[in-house]
């Protein structure tokens, strides 16, 4: 138990020093209510209208899932007790509380992936890592966001996958689903594994993903009278605020247009040509080199990094936390004593910090940039 504590412990605490730091730098309210985290503490809010003739604008609700706005209003009662009369504040603080606590979780759970199927001879130095890298890793949770649970049901699937109970692999992956729709991939890369291994019949178990999908939609419905809200409101985002579309028209085309243009608004306001080309060079490389250790975990990875290929979103390093195999791709350099010395003692302290550096720079562009 002593590492799951120890990594615990380092996600926490560095969660607080950055929340210290920022409020010493002007900068927490930023960090804790900009950016979609307090999209979903106003959806978690609003969700009680479901059943009311007072009901919110569409676009405060449906660019969301309701499962993580749902699991807010849930652990709202719990931390109410810390924030009387305020209630926007006993939200805010069950979101925050919800998304460490999960990226706690999908740590250890990391870690425990790690070891208990030998991808590196140093599981727990890679999990430390998982902590602070990819640096937006960080920022997202730090500001309240979907990912750390639903990359935690993800992860409980993949468990569930490789013990051959699919049952509750189809279950965690519905989860996660209706926690955050970039996991609906979940359902391609499932059956892919499972055509591989002849169980074709075993891909019945993951219907729970589209009946996850479909529920979303019919609380769409309820709320909104559009079937089709969530796919309305995002278009109408992307046409007329950023000023592109939705779906690419040849793979990779961010990446094009981010070389083309580095510093166009809808591009330069996630970190433009360094963060979408990184990203997916870096996720790229993990990908090709996960094809060495662990077929399944490349062809999990792939079908990622090729369906975010696709979407013109200017946050695309967001979406590819989906790819939580990345660090995985790149244990295979651990072999030698003097690479994990190396790794252990500049390496990881080196990411670990510009992860932090990162976060804080992060915060002050979109507060003052």
């Amino acid at each position: 138990m002593k590492p799951y504590f120890l990594l615990t412990l380092a996600n926490l605490g560095s969660a607080l020093a950055l929340y210290i730091i920022s409020g010493f730098l002007g900068l927490l309210k930023i960090a804790v209510t900009r950016a979609d985290g307090n999209d979903y503490t106003a959806s978690a809010l609003m969700f009680a209208n479901i059943f009311r003739p007072n009901r919110e604008p569409v676009q405060y609700f449906a660019p969301h899932p309701p499962g993580y706005p749902l699991a807010i209003r849930f652990f709202q009662f719990l931390v109410a007790p810390f924030a009387r009369h305020y209630v926007w504040l006993s939200y805010l603080l069950s979101n925050i509380s919800l998304s460490l606590l999960f990226s706690s979780l999908a740590t250890c759970l990391f870690y425990h992936i790690v070891k208990q199927f030998g991808y590196s001879r140093k599981p727990l130095l890679l999990a430390t890592l998982f902590i602070f890298f990819p640096p937006n890793w960080i920022v997202w949770k730090l500001n309240g966001m979907s990912e750390p649970i639903a990359l935690s049901f993800a992860m409980l699937a993949f468990l569930a996958y490789k013990r051959q109970r699919y049952l509750y692999s189809g279950i965690a992956a519905g989860l996660s689903t209706i926690l955050n729709f970039e996991f609906s991939l979940l359902l391609p890369i499932w059956s892919i594994l499972l055509l591989r291994r002849r169980k074709v019949g075993a891909v019945a178990n993951f219907t729970f993903i589209p009946l996850a999908v479909l529920a979303s939609f019919v609380v769409d419905y309820l709320l909104y009278g559009d079937f089709w809200a969530y796919f309305h409101v995002q278009a109408q985002y992307f046409i007329y605020y950023r000023g592109l579309g939705l779906v690419a028209s040849y793979p990779f085309q961010l990446v094009v247009l981010s070389i083309k243009s580095p510093l166009y608004p809808p591009l330069s306001l996630y970190g433009g040509f360094l963060v979408t080309v990184s990203s997916f060079l870096l996720f790229g490389l993990s990908t090709f080199r996960l094809a060495r250790k662990d077929k399944e975990l490349c062809i999990y990875s792939l079908v990622i990094l090729l369906a975010n290929s696709m979407i013109l979103h200017p946050d695309v390093a967001r979406y590819l936390l989906a790819d939580w195999p990345m660090l995985i791709g790149f244990a295979g350099a651990l072999t030698s004593r003097r690479s994990i010395l190396v790794a252990k003692y500049l390496i990881v302290p080196c990411l670990c910090l510009f992860g932090c550096i990162y976060t804080i720079l992060f915060y002050y562009w979109v507060g003052y940039g």
